[in-house]
C-alpha cells in the first residue's frame, strides 16, 4: 500500500503497477496498491 497527496491522484495513477485502492465499495484517494512487478530500482519510486 502506498500513500500520497490526493492532489496527485491523476498523476500517480498514470503510474507501473498502481492499483487503485478500494474497500467496502470506497474508493480511497490518496491511497493506492502497488505490485511489486517492474519496481527494481529505487530511482522507480522516486518521481513527483
Amino acid at each position: 500500500m502506498c500513500r500520497f497527496d490526493p492532489a496527485l491522484q491523476a498523476e500517480v495513477a498514470k503510474r507501473k503497477s498502481y492499483l487503485l485502492m478500494i474497500m467496502n465499495n470506497r474508493m480511497y484517494k490518496g491511497y493506492c496498491y502497488v505490485t511489486a512487478e517492474r519496481w527494481r530500482a529505487r530511482k522507480d519510486f522516486e518521481y513527483c
